[in-house]
């Protein structure tokens, strides 16, 4: 249930999962097409992954926490010397900058930082989830979104 897992990150802290390998050996991935709303409450639901699968993240667009007092900025978030100064109270992952790109593989992957992208393993089976660095009770003075593209990799032959 999206909305009991969002519940459970409000005012909470959470660790971040080592994800991000570099691969070799594999063909090439095969692409999914995904839009991150930064104004939904919502995580994206994404791709169904097997724990040590490899897959391919890259992004497009941009967004704000704060259309009123802040600019947009892409799916790496904001650079420490803006971050610094957004009110803490509203951070999924507050280890990661305002308006990054998490991740999360439900039930049991815990979240990451996804960023501008990349290659990741999933560290668990089940549902790649996708949002913004951004409380669901802040959304309403966000703006913008993050366009993704998920490439699972298939083993080469």
């Amino acid at each position: 249930m999206v909305s009991g897992r969002l519940a459970r990150f409000i005012g909470t802290f959470a660790v971040v999962t080592s994800a991000m390998v570099v691969t070799t050996g594999r063909a090439d991935a095969v692409a999914s097409e995904y839009t991150v709303d930064s104004t939904s409450p919502d995580w994206e639901w994404t791709e169904k992954l097997t724990a040590g699968d490899d897959f391919t993240v890259s992004t497009s667009g941009s967004w704000t926490v704060d259309y009123r007092n802040f600019g947009r900025v892409g799916a790496g978030g904001y650079p420490p010397e803006i971050d610094k100064g957004i009110w803490k109270g509203c951070k999924v992952l507050n280890s990661a900058p305002y308006g990054a790109l998490l991740g999360e593989i439900v039930p049991n992957g815990g979240l990451f930082v996804i960023g501008d992208g990349g290659r990741f393993t999933a560290n668990a089976t089940g549902t790649l989830l996708l949002a913004i660095n951004d409380g669901r009770q802040c959304h309403v003075d966000n703006s913008g979104s993050i366009q993704v593209s998920i490439g699972t990799l298939a083993p080469a032959r």
